[in-house]
């Protein structure tokens, strides 16, 4: 009997944020906590021109940053996809 493959693919999650900073490195913290392969395992925070320290908290920590200057989640959102190498999105 042949062993099944593990699934273990890419998993990208995306953080789109705007003047976040009380609330992102909880969550950030949160989410190094979680138990997968680090090189399947991509954070990405879109910043939406924060106007207080949201950018330097999410700098402190392993994940992408990207910058969204378009209003809106939704811009934020695609602006994280089409960064993204993960074959399953998630969305903080």
């Amino acid at each position: 009997m042949q062993k099944e493959k593990e699934f273990n693919p890419n998993v990208s999650i995306i953080v789109p944020v705007k003047n976040g900073a009380t609330t992102i490195r909880e969550l950030l913290e949160s989410l190094m906590q979680i138990e997968y392969d680090r090189d399947k395992l991509e954070i990405i925070v879109v910043g939406g021109n924060s106007t207080d320290n949201t950018r330097k908290i999410a700098s402190e920590y392993p994940v992408k940053i990207l910058m969204e200057e378009r209003p809106g989640l939704n811009a934020a959102r695609n602006t994280g996809i089409k960064h993204s190498k993960g074959e399953i999105i998630a969305f903080q």
